[in-house]
């Protein structure tokens, strides 16, 4: 499976806003994160193998939001060392998990955004 919906730069990104972050994971590692992820969500949410992901779609930018966020509370689980000070990294990951645990209850407890995401139109 290939990175569909978010990239390792988009979550590093994330993660350097506003605070000393330097990754100590490769690339290759955030991206096997993000595949694990998206494989997860595609089946909960069974998207179909035909489904194509388009950033310029709004509610396709919801599936990048969810991914990423999650992501980036692994990468902080996994690299705290690389913050400036662990209350850093454990501040961030309460922005994040924050974030991620509303859009993900959107996901969840809103049976029709499934269908809004499969039959977004640009």
């Amino acid at each position: 499976m290939a990175v569909e919906w978010t990239t390792a730069a988009i979550v590093k990104s994330y993660l350097r806003s506003g605070v000393g972050f330097t990754a100590t994971l490769s690339d290759g590692d955030i991206e096997e994160m993000i595949e694990q992820s998206e494989g997860a969500w595609e089946t909960f949410l069974k998207i179909p193998a035909s489904f194509a992901f388009n950033a310029s779609l709004k509610p396709h930018k919801a599936l990048r939001k969810l991914i990423t966020l999650e992501v980036c509370m692994m990468v902080v689980a996994s690299c705290s060392p690389s913050f400036l000070t662990l209350g850093h990294a454990g501040l961030i990951s309460d922005i994040h998990k924050d974030q991620y645990t509303e859009l993900r209850k959107q996901f969840l407890e809103n049976p029709g955004y499934r269908d809004f995401i499969l039959n977004a139109e640009a």
